[in-house]
């Protein structure tokens, strides 16, 4: 499905037309999918308020993600969900997953570059030690 602007109100018909679970039986299961999206943005905030980060845990609802929907689908909704404080973290998480592209179509409005969000280089760290 092509959207040119990714925003909260087209958000769920383009989750709903980018999942690709075969085995899923019923609405409930793909909200449940699709209810990662949270868990990564709370252990992203929490990580952006403490320093307190649970790495596997991160990476494991990642894969999920792009287990259950399409690729190009799951980095867009990821850049719609998270605060943008927490962009630096997201983007650090998906370039150890090789994951993040150069360039997204647009979230809210913008597109999302990659060289314009920094590193955030404590994670990489914890990342490498995995």
């Amino acid at each position: 499905m092509i959207v040119d602007n990714l925003t909260n109100k087209t958000a769920f018909l383009f989750a709903a037309r980018s999942y690709t679970n075969i085995n899923c039986t019923g609405r409930e299961e793909f909200e449940q999918d699709l209810q990662r999206l949270k868990y990564i943005k709370r252990l992203l905030r929490r990580y952006k308020n403490t320093g307190a980060v649970k790495e596997r845990l991160l990476v494991n609802h990642v894969i999920s993600l792009y287990n259950t929907f399409e690729t190009a689908a799951v980095c867009r909704l990821l850049f719609l969900r998270c605060d943008q404080d927490c962009w630096p973290a997201l983007k650090t998480l998906l370039e150890f997953l090789n994951l993040m592209p150069e360039q997204l179509d647009p979230v809210n409005g913008a597109y999302v570059i990659n060289s314009t969000i920094p590193r955030d280089m404590y994670l990489w760290k914890r990342f490498q030690d995995l």
